[in-house]
């Protein structure tokens, strides 16, 4: 079933966003009649102010859900659903990835595609966001199993590696394939759950924990949502791009505000942008979070929002300067991990494309070393 141009990648990355919701109820709370393959009820019902929008078509992928084979009974063996994103431009990736524990064709229920889950009470609910694709696990029995596992088409070595607020797809040479936003779930009166990853091979599995006595049903995800972008630096090395902030942060680090030495830890940073040159500027005000270098020259550096911010607070933007396992091309890559729906109070394709902009500059400073010295 193609869906449409709704799927973010940048320069060389491609987002995906995996979360885990639970809808159930258990024996000790009254019942709430819910159709776990009403995606659309269950989502409205909670979580209201979750964004359940479909974006303008401004994305350079398509992207589609294909059905696994129908089973006779939930115990037949089948070949599980896959949503594939493919590019249609040639700056973008994609990735595919099957939902190991779903059958069958989706259904639509609003802005959802629908697949039943192989054991009773279980679905799968996929959406289309402008950054990415959310695959919002539902389950409506304390019965059902509490680790759901995705299986993506990558290069044998893939790993999935720690993000401040999510997990990077790196295959062992050329770009980033994507990033998986942080699991989270939440109960009915806002309670976190234990919920986590873990990464075997090529397979991702979501495990989460609703056994306590006190979790209230309905569950569902927290609605936040990322970008990554990667944009190749070659032939600045990290180390070289490093030493150069060091000595000057705000001679290549595009934002007005930036500080000329490079940031001390916590440090408040009053950034400024403007989304049209000479009109009023947007809060990006951050503190700097520190920086990691690593023996080989590969560094990174975090930004959190502070009180105003457009992202929100809990926002967070991470900048990673490495050279790609296999290629040993230099790249830098940007996630962002953002809690407002509509920063700025424009759409999210509108945000990203300025946000991919930015950063292009930032690497376009960075590449310009090799001039100015």
């Amino acid at each position: 079933m193609k869906i449409g141009k709704k799927l973010f990648v940048g320069a060389l990355g491609a987002s995906v966003v995996a979360s885990v919701c639970l809808v159930g109820i258990p024996a000790s709370a009254a019942p709430v009649e819910v159709d776990i393959l009403d995606a659309a009820s269950v989502v409205g019902l909670v979580d209201p102010g979750l964004d359940t929008s479909v974006p303008d078509a401004t994305s350079s992928l398509d992207w589609s859900v294909g059905a696994g084979s129908s089973p006779r009974s939930r115990t037949t063996t089948v070949s599980a659903p896959t949503i594939s994103t493919d590019p249609s431009s040639d700056d973008a990736s994609g990735i595919n990835f099957s939902i190991d524990y779903a059958q069958g064709a989706p259904m639509e229920s609003g802005s959802f595609e629908v697949l039943a889950g192989r054991n009773e009470g279980t679905a799968a609910y996929v959406q289309e966001l402008p950054t990415g694709v959310r695959t919002i696990t539902a389950i409506s029995s304390a019965d059902a199993p509490t680790s759901y596992d995705y299986t993506f088409d990558v290069p044998d070595g893939t790993e999935f590696i720690d993000l401040e607020n999510g997990y990077r797809i790196q295959p062992p040479a050329d770009a980033s394939l994507g990033v998986i936003q942080n699991p989270w779930a939440k109960d009915a009166n806002g309670k976190d759950l234990p919920t986590s990853y873990t990464w075997s091979g090529k397979t991702l599995t979501q495990h989460v924990d609703f056994s306590a006595a006190d979790v209230t049903f309905p569950v569902l995800i927290d609605p936040a949502w990322t970008y990554t972008i990667s944009y190749e630096n070659d032939p600045v090395s990290p180390q070289k791009a490093y030493d150069k902030l060091k000595t000057c942060f705000n001679c290549f680090f595009p934002v007005e505000g930036a500080p000329q030495k490079w940031p001390a830890y916590m440090q408040h940073l009053p950034l400024k942008v403007r989304p049209f040159p000479g009109g009023p500027a947007w809060n990006f005000a951050c503190t700097f979070f520190g920086s990691t270098k690593f023996a080989n020259g590969d560094f990174s550096f975090i930004f959190l929002a502070a009180p105003g911010h457009v992202d929100g607070e809990g926002s967070t933007i991470e900048f990673t300067f490495l050279r790609t396992p296999g290629d040993g091309k230099s790249r830098l890559y940007v996630d962002a991990y953002i809690m407002n729906t509509n920063p700025g109070g424009i759409p999210q394709p509108a945000y990203y494309a300025g946000a991919a902009f930015n950063w292009a500059k930032f690497s376009e400073n960075i590449r310009m070393i090799t001039i100015i010295t």
